[in-house]
């Protein structure tokens, strides 16, 4: 049984971003789990691209005000901007669209954050 009689009988629908092969068996639970296993990396991969930009944001602007949390602040943003890098995630990505886009965004937030961080450390801190 192929996939695609395995989804008109269990009512499963075709997942876009995957590729499938029409003599590929769907019988055994190792081919099911592959394809399960790439779309939680992709929802991994979408979660990282939308909130990692937000959260490092949230974190500079909270550690601004004191010169310590600020250099800890920058290395959790630059920790978060490498895990979040479409680069780690090449495997998943299929259409040249897809990477276009989530390079884009990545750079784009991660180059308005670290012009962000640059604003702050040379406008200084206030010494109590």
């Amino acid at each position: 049984m192929n996939f695609y009689e395995y989804s008109r009988i269990h009512g499963t629908k075709l997942n876009k971003n995957v590729y499938y092969d029409k003599n590929e068996s769907f019988d055994n639970k190792e081919s099911y789990a592959y394809v399960d296993k790439k779309r939680k990396i992709y929802g991994k991969f979408f979660a990282l691209t939308i909130f990692v930009p937000f959260i490092s944001f949230i974190t500079i602007l909270f550690a601004s005000q004191n010169k310590y949390t600020m250099y800890l602040g920058i290395a959790i943003f630059f920790y978060l901007a490498i895990k979040s890098c479409p680069l780690l995630f090449k495997n998943i990505l299929f259409s040249k669209f897809e990477k276009i886009f989530f390079w884009f965004i990545w750079i784009l937030s991660n180059s308005l954050l670290f012009s962000m961080i640059i604003s702050v450390l040379r406008r200084g801190f206030v010494e109590a």
